[in-house]
């Protein structure tokens, strides 16, 4: 490569940074228009342009531009405080009514079964059952939130009394020699199909089918947990081996009231007197 090459290479990457560069203080610029709806994008945005200018030195920002975009920064950062601070107070009284108390630390809140992860960037709510089984996501606002909230603690589980659900779990065993462990994840898909109704049997579409979810069946598990023992069916605790991807557990909370729970592997027809109680 001659000497011009090796200057037309330079300056092409460099012409290529500053437009990269200049991109994000026009993104910053718009954002800044109206900082209490975009508090959280321009902390990101100050952020990487922050870095850029440490990491290539043709961009190197003066003291002055250092310290207006960390004053920027820091009114962002009161502006999420009171946020912060706001959405809890309305959120808080707005579970009462649901006797759900609301616990956790920004952005990661708790309430019962749920875990509410606050994304600012995106303006939403990402709405779990326990602390990964993601439900669904809303608006980032408290009401909105709420109604999600009573909707999946209407919908959550297959609808059948324990009774009924104990025995798909057992038609599901019965297939297998007892004393049998089966994979919790297998035994999940198998009751899928079980809770299906009639127009699907018939006609097994899309349309026809009704979701059951590892958070639904979590739920099932959960609230049958005394009708297990009366049956003589137990869970069994999952090792290290069986936590690494979750195709291989489950999350059963232990408790209506908080996000604990156990992680189980394999369901089975036995019952030892050092059974894991839900």
């Amino acid at each position: 490569m001659n000497i011009t090459d090796q200057l037309a290479e330079h300056f092409q990457s460099l012409k290529k940074d500053s437009n990269a560069f200049f991109k994000l203080i026009e993104e910053l610029q718009k954002l800044e228009k109206d900082k209490r709806k975009n508090f959280a994008q321009i902390k990101e945005k100050i952020d990487q342009l922050v870095n850029f200018s440490e990491r290539e030195r043709w961009f190197k920002l003066e003291k002055k531009q250092t310290n207006d975009l960390a004053r920027l920064k820091q009114e962002c950062e009161k502006i999420e405080k009171e946020f912060y601070d706001k959405f809890g107070t309305e959120l808080e009284k707005l579970l009462l009514p649901l006797d759900l108390k609301l616990s956790g630390s920004n952005p990661n809140l708790q309430a019962g079964f749920f875990t509410f992860k606050l994304d600012l960037r995106r303006a939403k709510i990402v709405i779990c059952f326990g602390k990964e089984e993601r439900l669904g996501e809303c608006s980032l606002n408290s009401e909105e939130l709420i109604k999600q909230i009573q909707n999946f603690q209407k919908e959550l589980g297959c609808k059948l009394d324990c009774g009924g659900f104990i025995e798909k779990i057992k038609h599901i065993l019965n297939k297998h020699p007892k004393n049998t462990s089966l994979p919790i994840i297998d035994m999940l898909l198998e009751m899928a199909i079980l809770i299906q109704n009639d127009s699907f049997k018939q006609n097994p579409i899309k349309e026809h089918y009704r979701n059951y979810s590892r958070a639904d069946f979590s739920y099932d598990l959960f609230r049958c947990r005394e009708k297990f023992l009366e049956e003589k069916l137990k869970l069994i605790v999952a090792t290290r081996q069986y936590t690494q991807h979750n195709k291989d557990y489950l999350w059963i909370p232990r408790n209506s009231i908080s996000t604990d729970g156990t992680t189980f592997s394999h369901l089975e027809f036995q019952i030892l007197e050092d059974d894991i109680l839900l």
